[in-house]
C-alpha cells in the first residue's frame, strides 16, 4: 500500500481526480497531501466550558512514560439551521495528558487511516505520519476511526492508545479508557455470570514509534495479531505481528491475569520486555430477555515495555473477536483458528 499522509479527503479537493478518471483519465496519479493537516493545540481544561467527566474516576491508563489517558466534557455554543438562536452543545472529548501538563484530544487527524469497504488493499499501511503539536511535539492516538474491514481496533470509545513524542524527541506511549469491571468479566464474582470463565480471542494492533513516525504491527484480512485469555487458568498468550517497519513480533511469554489486570512478559527478537495491560469495556444487557448478553471486557489495551532498548517499546490495543465461556480447556490456542 502506498503510504500518504492523512488528511481528510474534502469533496472539493477530491473531485478533480474523480472527474478525470471517469474522463478516460484512469493514470491520475492522487496526490500525496490531500488536505492540509492542523497543528495541534493543548485543550484547555481550565476554560469554564470544559469540565472533567465523571467517567475518569473508573479509567485506568498503562505507559512506559508517564501520562495518561482522560475524558472531559466541553461545551460550545451553535446557532439553529431555523433562526437566529444559539444554543448550547455538550460533547464529551478524549485526550492524553502528557506528563508536562499538555491535554491532546484524540482526532481524525492523528487517527490511522483505515481501509473499507472499496479499498483495494484491505491492509492497515505499517507507516503513519503523526500531528504535529503548537510546542513542536508529534502526537497519534488509535482510533477515532475504524470500518468493518477492522474490526480489532473498533473500540466504541472503550480504549484509546498511541504516542507522543515530545518536543526534545523523548518517546511516549500509552494506552488507557474506562475498565472493566471484573465482576461482570468471564469468571467474574457477579451472579449473572453464573461462574463461567473460559476462554476469549482479541484481534490487535500494535505500535511503535521509529524516528518522528509510528510503524505499527501487520493487520490484514489474512494475518492478524490475536492475544487469547484463558480465564479457566488465569493466562494471556498471543502474537503482535511483527514486519519489515515495525521490526520484531512481540510474543507474550508469562502473562498473568488478576481481575480486570494482566501483568508478565513477552519478547521480541532476543530482547525480554514487561507487560503491563487492562481489560475495557462494560458488560451489556439483553433488552428483551434482561440477561447479560456481552461480558465486560471486550476491548484489551497495554504497554509492553523492553528497559534499555525504546526502540522495542510497544503499545497495543484490540477487541474481543470470539469467546466461549463454556471451554473447560487450560491451552491458549485462538478460538477463531
Amino acid at each position: 500500500m502506498t503510504n500518504i499522509s492523512f488528511k481528510p479527503l474534502y469533496p472539493a479537493l477530491a473531485l478533480p481526480f474523480l472527474l478525470a478518471a471517469c474522463a478516460g483519465g484512469g493514470k491520475v496519479e492522487p496526490p500525496k497531501v490531500l488536505a492540509e493537516r492542523p497543528v495541534l493545540e493543548s485543550l484547555d481544561i481550565t476554560a469554564k466550558n470544559v469540565k472533567k467527566h465523571d467517567d475518569n474516576k473508573s479509567f485506568v491508563s498503562v505507559t512506559n512514560n508517564g501520562g495518561a489517558v482522560e475524558k472531559y466534557a466541553v461545551t460550545t455554543q451553535e446557532k439553529s439551521s431555523w433562526s437566529d438562536a444559539v444554543y448550547d452543545v455538550t460533547n464529551n472529548v478524549y485526550v492524553y495528558k502528557t506528563p508536562d501538563g499538555k491535554y491532546y484530544q484524540f482526532n481524525n487527524f492523528n487517527t490511522p487511516m483505515v481501509p473499507d469497504y472499496a479499498t483495494p488493499d484491505k491492509s492497515m499501511r505499517t507507516i503513519h505520519e503523526m500531528q504535529s503539536t503548537r510546542d513542536g511535539g508529534k502526537f497519534f492516538a488509535c482510533c477515532t476511526a475504524a470500518s468493518n474491514q477492522t474490526p480489532g481496533i473498533d473500540f466504541k470509545e472503550d480504549l484509546y492508545f498511541g504516542a507522543w513524542i515530545s518536543p526534545t524527541g523523548e518517546s511516549h506511549l500509552f494506552a488507557g479508557g474506562k475498565v472493566a469491571d471484573p465482576a461482570y468479566m468471564q469468571g467474574g464474582s457477579a451472579a449473572e455470570i453464573g461462574g463461567l470463565k473460559g476462554k476469549a480471542t482479541y484481534h490487535v494492533w500494535g505500535i511503535r514509534t521509529k524516528g518522528d513516525q509510528v510503524v505499527s504491527s501487520t493487520y490484514s484480512p489474512t494475518d492478524v495479531s490475536k492475544i487469547t485469555v484463558n480465564f479457566n487458568t488465569g493466562k494471556l498468550g498471543g502474537e503482535i505481528l511483527g514486519n519489515k517497519n515495525f521490526g520484531d513480533s512481540v510474543v507474550m511469554q508469562d502473562v498473568n491475569v488478576q481481575g480486570n489486570r494482566f501483568s508478565g512478559t513477552a519478547r521480541s527478537g532476543n530482547a525480554t520486555g514487561a507487560v503491563d495491560g487492562a481489560f475495557y469495556g462494560a458488560h451489556s444487557v439483553s433488552y428483551w430477555t434482561g440477561k447479560i448478553d456481552e461480558y465486560a471486557g471486550r476491548s484489551i489495551g497495554g504497554i509492553v515495555k523492553f528497559d534499555g532498548n525504546k526502540d522495542l517499546d510497544t503499545a497495543f490495543g484490540g477487541r474481543r473477536r470470539a469467546i466461549d465461556a463454556n471451554y473447560q480447556g487450560t491451552d491458549l490456542k485462538p478460538l477463531d483458528n
